[in-house]
């Protein structure tokens, strides 16, 4: 029997948690499995799972799309963002748009290590995005807005 899940209940952290357990189940994204995926010669069990695995993704990809992301103290996803550096880094890629690493560097005044420390945990939640183009890493958010609740 399939696992009932209700995405509306779900936190984007707990979101990209389920998402990040079906990366390691099978070592690569979904897009990299559904190249390889042949319907045909899947088990069940794989079929379930590209099923599940689509509509966290979906869910994901709608609520990042958004411009304004709720996040809630209660479950943690508050605490991996309110460093003061990694909230300049959101900013700065809110107003300028796609940045290389060097570029996010040179806008905070930090070395590109501390760019990268910075930007890790938002790209694990899911506030900044990141896509290699001709062999560099580019990293942009569609985040404009982000409300904390408390309780």
């Amino acid at each position: 029997m399939r696992e009932e899940i209700d995405l509306s209940k779900m936190s984007l952290l707990e979101l990209i948690e389920r998402i990040r357990e079906y990366e390691k189940k099978y070592g690569k994204n979904l897009k990299e499995f559904m190249d390889e995926f042949d319907e045909d010669e899947a088990s069940y069990e794989e079929l379930v799972d590209v099923f599940i695995w689509e509509e966290l993704e979906e869910e994901l990809k709608r609520r990042l799309d958004r411009e304004r992301v709720v996040l809630e103290a209660a479950n943690g996803d508050i605490l991996k963002i309110l460093a003061p550096l990694r909230l300049r880094v959101l900013s700065i890629l809110a107003r300028n748009g796609p940045m290389t690493l060097t570029q996010i560097a040179k806008k905070i005044k930090k070395t590109q290590a501390s760019a990268l420390m910075a930007l890790k945990p938002l790209v694990r939640i899911g506030l900044v995005n990141v896509r290699i183009v001709s062999g560099r890493k580019i990293y942009w958010t569609n985040v404009r807005e982000i409300t904390i609740k408390l309780a």
